[in-house]
């Protein structure tokens, strides 16, 4: 974790929180932090220190102009990566390929 955010997922995820966080303890020792997720929606993990929430932070990618989240599961976001593969792409580029599987889902639906 740094005050530019947490890496999880392959997604950067930051609240402004993040920038005052307490990184290390009264004896200079490193704080360890964990997070919490909800596997039909990573767009949002929850951070604690011990059992102690500390807020929730966002996906970057996730976020729409208008300041709302793309919902996304993890489900979704596997097989965004392997629809990338399948596409000759890197596995890193899942995220363009969140749009096909609206597309499919929007079409399977109808």
């Amino acid at each position: 974790m740094t005050a530019k955010g947490i890496n999880a997922f392959g997604m950067t995820y930051w609240s402004p929180d993040l920038a005052h966080i307490q990184r290390v303890n009264a004896q200079g020792q490193r704080l360890h932090y964990r997070f919490r997720y909800d596997p039909a929606d990573i767009s949002r993990i929850a951070l604690f220190q011990d059992d102690r929430w500390i807020g929730d932070v966002t996906a970057k990618e996730l976020r729409q102009p208008d300041g709302s989240l793309i919902p996304l599961s993890l489900w979704e976001r596997n097989l965004s990566k392997q629809l990338a593969c399948a596409a000759g792409q890197p596995a890193t580029h899942w995220l363009r390929f969140i749009h096909e599987i609206d597309t499919v889902s929007y079409t399977h639906l109808r």
